[in-house]
């Protein structure tokens, strides 16, 4: 039975292990889901530096250079130690917390009961993943405990710069280590707005700068990440007087080469933890009508039995500018649970290129990006979709291979049974129901009141409500096209834009 002592002494410690810091960011401290308010500047940053030096030693010397800079009182300890007294009492913790260690003082907590502590533990289990997907997990799980930049309300005028340059530097290389996890894996289609962030944060360094550029490549935005190495070529000239890196260099050959090589170094992954490409680009906010070509993907697409081992293919063909890669997209983002395996999103670009995207090189990318290395990778064509189908059998993924251009094309890039395909093209591909018995979904021009509802959506619904004749007539000049009435929205806009600007000109 535990006496007097001992119920007392696990009542703290208990009490201990309730409170809650974080430093990454604004200095917080909770016990339970109460938050303590520090107002002191001298106790707001002594407890910052003892939780930034979390169970290690912190000497009086260190303290005393803290809190008094070069103006100390004449019994530095004695000082120090009233201050740390008086942060127990804020704290309302016991000495098993903020104890006297030899020398200084040592704050002594769990890395549960600190972000910075719990960043750290993250980024070790990332370390030891030997799964792609995994690490990825653990990285992003890491980087969701930053809120800012470390202690940014506490004033520190004595602190040494370098406690806070490792920290920057640790957030940094956990961000790259997440990018290259997500390149490895080929989910890439959601870094760009990260990868602009982050150039914006840390301009000169120049690893995000390549793999912006690497991922602006991948996506078909080639005009872009010429742009972009264009753009942090001139900054180093201008801020440095020095040309771009070898690494910047390569990235920038291969955009001007259209190397649609590897994004990020080669990783074979654990085959017992398959990688889950998620490579669907954004879906539009003003997506509008087309039910019927919904419902018809909905019913062609729907789960087939257990024991059926067939291959779902639709092909959605139709003029340019109609919507076939929207309507696809789309309906992939509302079904994405049907695909727990994965989405593929290849552009083949066969209307945009003078030679289409060969189904040698498509297929690479889809290899690398299921974790199989460059040296697993065949050299033939038949090989390579041999291989494909037998890593796909059995998934349940979605494979959408836009803007094809012919069924040779688009037949070696079929995975292997239990997976659905969409296509998209200007042609109608009839072979392909032929040979694997495919469905096909014929787009035509918007029904006039789902024109007007799409238009309404990129100039304003009120705008069309009360010039409703304009924009009927401006809808039917537009062949009820969605690239036609988007062009011509984007004009308006600009319009409007320059009439406002005009209208506050001084006479």
């Amino acid at each position: 039975m535990l006496g007097v002592e001992d119920s007392s002494r696990n009542s703290r410690e208990k009490l201990d292990q309730d409170v809650e810091f974080a430093v990454l960011g604004a200095l917080t401290v909770k016990h339970g889901n109460q938050s303590i308010r520090i107002s002191s500047p001298k106790l707001r940053a002594l407890l910052s530096l003892l939780l930034l030096m979390a169970n290690r030693r912190v000497t009086i010397t260190q303290l005393t250079g803290l809190l008094w800079g070069d103006h100390p009182p004449e019994c530095p300890r004695r000082a120090v130690q009233l201050y740390v007294t008086r942060l127990r009492t804020v704290l309302g913790t016991s000495r098993t917390l903020l104890h006297t260690v030899p020398g200084g003082y040592q704050l002594t907590i769990k890395p549960s009961q600190l972000d910075l502590l719990g960043f750290e533990a993250k980024i070790a289990a990332a370390a030891s993943c030997r799964d792609d997907y995994e690490r990825a997990l653990q990285l992003d799980a890491a980087l969701e405990l930053w809120r800012g930049e470390p202690c940014e309300d506490v004033a520190f005028d004595n602190l040494p710069s370098a406690d806070f340059h490792r920290l920057t530097e640790a957030r940094l290389q956990a961000e790259e280590d997440y990018v290259e996890a997500k390149l490895r894996i080929g989910e890439y289609g959601d870094l760009v707005s990260r990868l602009r962030r982050l150039t914006a944060d840390a301009p000169l360094r120049e690893r995000f700068w390549v793999q912006l550029i690497s991922v602006l490549h991948a996506l078909g935005r080639q005009a872009e990440a010429l742009a972009t190495y264009a753009s942090i070529a001139s900054r180093l000239a201008d801020e440095l007087g020095v040309h771009p890196g070898e690494e910047l260099r390569a990235a920038h050959q291969r955009v001007l080469a259209d190397d649609v090589g590897p994004l990020a170094p080669s990783h074979r992954t654990d085959p017992t933890h398959p990688v889950v490409p998620r490579q669907l680009p954004p879906d539009t906010a003003k997506f509008s009508g087309r039910g019927a070509h919904l419902a018809r993907l909905d019913k062609l697409m729907s789960p087939v039995d257990t024991g059926t081992r067939s291959l779902r293919l639709v092909t959605v063909d139709g003029g340019p500018g109609m919507g076939k890669t929207a309507l696809a997209v789309h309906w992939a983002h509302r079904k994405d649970h049907l695909f727990p395996d994965g989405q593929f999103f290849i552009n083949l670009r066969s209307a945009t290129r003078s030679t289409p995207i060969e189904a040698r090189d498509a297929l690479g990318t889809m290899l690398r990006s299921l974790g199989r290395s460059r040296s697993e990778i065949p050299d033939e064509l038949d090989e390579r979709a041999a291989l494909f189908r037998t890593i796909t059998a059995g998934r349940r993924m979605l494979i959408l291979l836009d803007d094809a251009d012919t069924f040779t094309q688009v037949a070696p890039l079929l995975p292997g049974p239990g997976n659905s395909v969409i296509i998209t093209s200007r042609n109608k591909l009839r072979d392909l129901a032929t040979a694997y018995g495919g469905e096909r979904i014929a787009m035509d021009v918007l029904m006039h009141h789902e024109a007007m509802e799409l238009f309404g959506k990129f100039v304003g619904s009120e705008l069309v409500e009360t010039e409703r004749g304009a924009a009927a007539s401006i809808v039917g000049y537009c062949g009820n096209l969605p690239l036609s009435l988007a062009a011509v929205a984007e004009c308006i806009r600009d319009i409007a834009t320059t009439r406002q600007f005009v209208q506050r000109l001084p006479v």
